[in-house]
């Protein structure tokens, strides 16, 4: 499988980078480098197979994160790669799902590792569907692992909710659910949480409990994060850095 990329950029720099090294990078396939938005856009119109848009946060046209929301909007199967002198944009840019986070001067070899992971998991979306059995009121619930919301301890249950509004109640524990979860990028917040990390949107601390709470994407729900979780759930979130 090829990876088809665009790159912008307003540093000419940068973009000769690009040009001097697209060849390099194995199994991608560099369709634009570019400057403009415009441009950018115009592309994405004409074709319906770009995989991966790389984007400078800092373009002086408009805010990095602008475009990326435009193209979480209109083209959500598109995937994100940020790039920037400055880190502390990494966690600002998380909400965007970006699949890296490059930081300038560009490292080939992390852009190579990024786009093979990249490749390497719309392989793997083609070929599995993940399930995983939950056992329910005597019978075992066949779920797909990314329709789950989140899972909390209440009382003796674990209550899988899911992205369709159902709610599973399971005698399984929290621990047991987390091991079955292991590789599908699942962290236990707190003792009763346990969440999907590419569904954060944000981090939120409140500062009257000294806590922290996160928000999960099209959920209303307040999940709790421990303090002693928070530091290892921050580095997981901005370890593309």
């Amino acid at each position: 499988m090829t990876v088809r990329i665009c790159v912008i950029d307003d540093d000419q720099d940068i973009l000769d980078f690009f040009n001097e090294v697209s060849d390099s990078i194995s199994h991608a396939r560099f369709e634009l480098i570019t400057r403009e938005i415009s441009e950018l856009i115009s592309h994405l119109e004409s074709v319906n197979e770009v995989d991966l848009v790389i984007i400078d946060i800092n373009l002086k046209q408009s805010s990095g994160f602008d475009l990326a929301e435009y193209l979480k909007e209109y083209y959500p199967s598109i995937s994100i790669m940020f790039m920037s002198s400055y880190t502390e944009y990494a966690l600002d840019g998380y909400k965007f799902y970006p699949i890296d986070f490059l930081v300038k001067p560009i490292n080939i070899l992390r852009l190579k590792s990024a786009v093979e992971l990249l490749r390497n998991h719309k392989a793997f979306s083609k070929r599995n569907n993940k399930k995983i059995g939950i056992s329910s009121s005597g019978k075992i619930h066949l779920v797909d692992v990314d329709s789950i919301l989140y899972i909390e301890k209440v009382g003796r249950k674990s209550c899988i909710n899911l992205e369709n509004g159902k709610i599973i109640k399971s005698s399984q524990c929290l621990m047991t659910l987390e091991e079955m979860l292991k590789g599908s990028n699942f962290f236990r917040t707190h003792q009763s949480f346990l969440v999907p990390l590419d569904k954060i949107e944000e981090i939120i601390q409140d500062t009257y409990m000294k806590s922290y709470n996160l928000k999960i994407k099209n959920c209303k729900k307040i999940i709790n994060v421990s303090r002693n979780k928070y530091r290892e759930l921050k580095e997981l979130l901005t370890a593309v850095i």
